[in-house]
Protein backbone atom coordinates (compact mmCIF):
# COMPACT_ATOMS: atom_id res chain seq x y z
CA UNK A 1 0.00 0.00 0.00
CA UNK A 2 1.18 3.78 -0.77
CA UNK A 3 1.88 5.76 1.99
CA UNK A 4 -0.11 9.18 2.13
CA UNK A 5 2.88 11.59 1.85
CA UNK A 6 4.06 9.60 -1.06
CA UNK A 7 0.68 10.20 -2.69
CA UNK A 8 0.67 13.69 -1.58
CA UNK A 9 4.43 14.25 -3.14
CA UNK A 10 2.87 12.60 -6.37
CA UNK A 11 -0.22 15.15 -6.43
CA UNK A 12 2.18 18.02 -5.84
CA UNK A 13 4.54 17.44 -8.26
CA UNK A 14 1.28 16.55 -10.98
CA UNK A 15 -0.34 20.35 -9.62
CA UNK A 16 3.11 21.53 -10.43
CA UNK A 17 3.93 20.55 -13.73
CA UNK A 18 0.35 21.05 -14.70
CA UNK A 19 -0.03 24.07 -13.66
CA UNK A 20 3.64 25.25 -15.59
CA UNK A 21 2.62 24.57 -18.75
CA UNK A 22 -1.35 25.42 -18.79
CA UNK A 23 -3.08 22.19 -17.96
CA UNK A 24 -6.15 22.56 -15.61
CA UNK A 25 -6.25 19.12 -12.58
CA UNK A 26 -9.51 18.06 -11.44
CA UNK A 27 -9.32 17.03 -8.27
CA UNK A 28 -12.43 15.70 -6.25
CA UNK A 29 -13.13 14.09 -2.95
CA UNK A 30 -16.55 13.35 -0.88
CA UNK A 31 -15.07 14.48 2.65
CA UNK A 32 -13.11 16.83 2.61
CA UNK A 33 -10.07 16.40 5.69
CA UNK A 34 -6.93 18.53 6.02
CA UNK A 35 -4.76 15.08 6.26
CA UNK A 36 -6.34 14.83 2.94
CA UNK A 37 -6.61 18.59 1.01
CA UNK A 38 -3.08 19.62 2.34
CA UNK A 39 -1.78 23.53 2.35
CA UNK A 40 0.75 21.81 0.20
CA UNK A 41 -1.84 20.54 -2.49
CA UNK A 42 -3.72 23.68 -2.44
CA UNK A 43 -0.73 26.01 -2.92
CA UNK A 44 -0.57 24.55 -6.38
CA UNK A 45 -4.04 24.60 -6.82
CA UNK A 46 -4.84 28.02 -7.16
CA UNK A 47 -8.75 27.86 -8.42
CA UNK A 48 -11.01 26.09 -6.58
CA UNK A 49 -14.64 25.24 -6.58
CA UNK A 50 -16.64 24.09 -3.35
CA UNK A 51 -19.79 22.74 -3.53
CA UNK A 52 -22.08 21.99 -0.04
CA UNK A 53 -20.21 20.51 2.06
CA UNK A 54 -21.10 18.94 5.60
CA UNK A 55 -20.17 21.77 8.03
CA UNK A 56 -17.94 25.17 7.88
CA UNK A 57 -14.65 23.10 8.77
CA UNK A 58 -15.20 21.34 5.45
CA UNK A 59 -15.65 24.26 3.48
CA UNK A 60 -12.28 25.98 5.31
CA UNK A 61 -10.67 23.06 4.28
CA UNK A 62 -11.55 23.22 0.49
CA UNK A 63 -11.87 27.28 0.13
CA UNK A 64 -10.06 28.89 3.15
CA UNK A 65 -13.15 30.14 4.53
CA UNK A 66 -16.52 29.73 5.34
CA UNK A 67 -19.73 29.54 3.00
CA UNK A 68 -19.71 26.20 1.05
CA UNK A 69 -21.77 25.12 4.05
CA UNK A 70 -25.00 26.81 3.48
CA UNK A 71 -25.28 25.99 -0.15
CA UNK A 72 -28.06 25.04 -1.45
CA UNK A 73 -26.88 21.99 -3.40
CA UNK A 74 -28.25 20.45 -7.00
CA UNK A 75 -25.09 22.45 -9.04
CA UNK A 76 -25.14 25.45 -6.24
CA UNK A 77 -21.03 26.76 -5.94
CA UNK A 78 -18.85 28.95 -4.79
CA UNK A 79 -15.69 29.54 -7.06
CA UNK A 80 -12.56 30.57 -5.62
CA UNK A 81 -10.75 33.24 -8.20
CA UNK A 82 -7.21 32.68 -8.70
CA UNK A 83 -4.49 34.85 -6.70
CA UNK A 84 -7.69 36.49 -4.22
CA UNK A 85 -9.90 35.69 -1.16
CA UNK A 86 -12.93 36.41 -3.24
CA UNK A 87 -15.11 34.37 -3.61
CA UNK A 88 -17.76 34.26 -6.62
CA UNK A 89 -21.19 32.41 -5.85
CA UNK A 90 -22.51 30.63 -9.39
CA UNK A 91 -24.94 27.83 -10.38
CA UNK A 92 -23.46 24.81 -12.45
CA UNK A 93 -25.35 21.95 -14.66
CA UNK A 94 -26.54 19.57 -12.14
CA UNK A 95 -27.49 16.08 -13.21
CA UNK A 96 -29.15 13.35 -11.42
CA UNK A 97 -29.07 10.06 -11.72
CA UNK A 98 -32.30 9.39 -13.58
CA UNK A 99 -30.68 11.57 -16.46
CA UNK A 100 -27.46 9.35 -16.58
Amino acid sequence: MTAPKEIEAYVVRLAQKSRAIGIHIVLATQRPQATVVTGLIKSNMPTRIGFRVAARLDSRIVLDQNGAEALLGQGDMLFLKPGTSDLVRAQGTFVDETEV
